[in-house]
């Protein structure tokens, strides 16, 4: 097992899809950025993540420039690929488009039948998340509560927009991560994911939407108030 292969083990448990470099590399700086191991402002050194990765600069320069096109990192001119300033601006913009393309989903998620067993794998989720909540193991549970957010976009028919969407929601986790910091603000995290989950499995789209919403506003919240 090469050096990658153990990475993506290490940070994404077995299910390995088997993907070209490049693409690894792309997948396995997203989830340093989610797990917030690299600060705001910090810059990314292409020479230090191909030797930590055990690869050629060729892919990590490729996943950058992937990673920066996606809006994941930023380029600054005379310094280079960074990891944005989480300010105002950027959250306010992150959780708008967020909200816009999560509301597609649902909507999309309502108008067609809607795939069996999602209530059921939300339910599931949440019990997995108070799990980690009440054992306090913080990495488990903003793991579980990643993995809630892609359930509901798993279960859109319309692949593009489901990708899209989880594209915005994993920009927001590095920042939610922060957000997250008190065992208050993690225990309220659960619980408006019960509200979802119990939503959908009341099949009551207009509270899914509403529910989805507060949920979303709260990091955003907690950066105004930060300022």
């Amino acid at each position: 097992m090469d050096i990658l292969e153990r990475w993506l083990r290490e940070k994404m448990g077995d299910q390995i899809i088997r993907r070209s470099t490049t693409e690894q590399v792309y997948t396995l700086i997203i989830e340093k950025i989610r797990r917030g191991e690299f600060a705001p402002g910090e810059r990314l050194k292409i020479e230090s993540l191909s030797r930590e990765f055990g690869v050629s600069r060729t892919p990590v320069r490729e996943a950058i420039g992937m990673l920066t096109q996606n809006g994941f990192l930023e380029h600054v001119h005379n310094v280079g690929p960074q990891i944005p300033a989480y300010d105002r601006q950027r959250m306010q913009d992150l959780v708008e488009t967020c909200n816009i393309l999560t509301e597609g989903v649902v909507q999309s998620l309502f108008r067609k039948e809607m795939p069996a067993g999602l209530a059921e794998e939300l339910w599931q989720s949440v019990k997995r998340q108070r799990q980690a909540l009440e054992a306090g193991e913080q990495e488990t549970l903003m793991r579980h509560c990643i993995h809630f957010h892609e359930i509901v976009f798993a279960g859109c028919s319309n692949k593009k927009l489901a990708a899209l969407a989880d594209q915005m929601q994993n920009q927001l986790d590095a920042p939610v991560r922060m957000y997250q910091e008190s065992e208050a603000v993690r225990r309220l995290s659960v619980e408006q994911h019960e509200g979802i989950a119990r939503a959908f499995q009341e099949r009551d789209r207009d509270l899914v939407l509403k529910r989805v919403k507060e949920h979303n506003m709260q990091p955003l919240e907690f950066f105004m108030r930060k300022e």
